[in-house]
């Protein structure tokens, strides 16, 4: 057990130290499928960025406000554009489970299986066609199992457009009954 704490450490740090160039293209065998959605303004509801993570059983992803210190958190940022931008922070449906974890010395790891949603209203330029013109970017991920961690992926996006019922769907929080 402790010989594979250590390897699991080890393997990890490796993981944590290559930074930014482990960024591989998402596939097939990933266990995070990745749906994005534009959903326009509604009532007194903004448009809104939905980017929807299928995550596999026994795998999990860190939350996009993991701390620092700890584990790689998921990353998400639009691509340079004028027509569109972030009009607030992320926010996780459903919220992630917090825990501590002894690998990082007790810390809180904030973590998600199964399925997450995370919103954000955006700020569109006027004239704006979200069909013309896809709302996209980039999501980047470090999923893990109780064995190990793959690097951090990232998955580029471009978001289809649905209507306000689907997006309801998407936001219901699957653990809630």
């Amino acid at each position: 057990m402790m010989i594979q704490r250590l390897t699991f450490s080890l393997l990890f740090a490796g993981v944590l130290l290559s930074g930014p160039q482990a960024v591989f293209a998402a596939d097939e065998a990933a266990p995070v499928k990745l749906e994005a959605a534009f959903v326009p303004a509604a009532g007194k509801l903004p448009p809104r960025l939905l980017l929807t993570a299928q995550i596999d059983k026994k795998w999990h992803v860190y939350s996009v406000t993991q701390g620092k210190g700890g584990p790689y958190p998921t990353k998400i940022k639009l691509d340079e554009n004028p027509a569109y931008k972030l009009a607030g922070d992320f926010t996780a449906i459903p919220k992630p489970d917090a825990h501590k974890e002894a690998i990082f010395d007790n810390l809180v790891v904030e973590t998600h299986e199964g399925r997450v949603t995370w919103w954000v209203p955006l700020e569109m330029a006027a004239g704006f066609d979200p069909a013309k013109t896809p709302v996209a970017g980039k999501l980047t991920y470090q999923a893990c199992n109780d064995q190990n961690c793959l690097p951090p992926t990232a998955v580029k996006f471009s978001a289809k457009v649905i209507d306000a019922a689907t997006a309801e769907k998407l936001l219901a929080d699957p653990k809630a009954k």
